[in-house]
């Protein structure tokens, strides 16, 4: 499916955020399924708005992320791989 290569070409992202930044949005939310990373997302720009002091990009490499055989994207790209058992 189309939708197996994009995940096999994905790659883990990492934010850096500051702790006050982080409590006055409550940090992520909780209860939900999926999503929660994109509600927090849209909650520090809410408050990037608020304040009027924009969320930075930075262009440049700030962390390194070592993907070792069997680490937990590899286990869900393997969930993915599964075929569904027949309803």
């Amino acid at each position: 499916p189309g939708w197996l290569q994009a995940i096999e070409n994905s790659v883990p992202t990492n934010l850096a955020i500051r702790a006050p930044a982080h409590d006055c949005v409550s940090g992520f939310p909780e209860g939900m399924a999926v999503g929660e990373d994109f509600v927090y997302m849209q909650r520090l720009a809410a408050l990037a708005a608020h304040v009027k002091r924009p969320l930075l990009l930075v262009d440049r490499v700030t962390v390194r992320y070592n993907r070792r055989p069997g680490n937990s994207l590899d286990r869900q790209l393997d969930k993915f791989r599964t075929p569904l058992p027949p309803i």
